[in-house]
C-alpha cells in the first residue's frame, strides 16, 4: 500500500471502529437504562457524537501533546 492509502483509508477504518465500539456501548448501556421504551435510539446519532465529541477531540490533544515534545526538545 502507498502511504496515502494507509493514511487515509486505514485511518478511516481505525476511526470508524472505535466510533461503532463507543456507540454500542451507548446502546447497550441506554437499553438497560430503558425498560419501559420500545427504542433505544439512533446509532448514527451515536456513532456521529463519538466521533465528533469524543475521537477527534483526543486525536487534537493527542497531536498537540506530540508537537509539545518536539517543540522543548529543541
Amino acid at each position: 500500500m502507498s502511504y496515502l492509502t494507509q493514511m487515509l483509508g486505514l485511518t478511516v477504518q481505525n476511526f470508524l471502529s472505535a466510533a461503532v465500539g463507543l456507540a454500542a456501548v451507548v446502546s447497550l448501556i441506554r437499553g438497560f437504562i430503558r425498560k419501559t421504551v420500545n427504542t433505544i435510539g439512533s446509532f448514527w446519532i451515536d456513532l456521529t457524537r463519538s466521533l465528533l465529541y469524543v475521537l477527534i477531540p483526543l486525536t487534537i490533544i493527542w497531536a498537540l501533546v506530540l508537537v509539545s515534545q518536539v517543540w522543548f526538545r529543541q
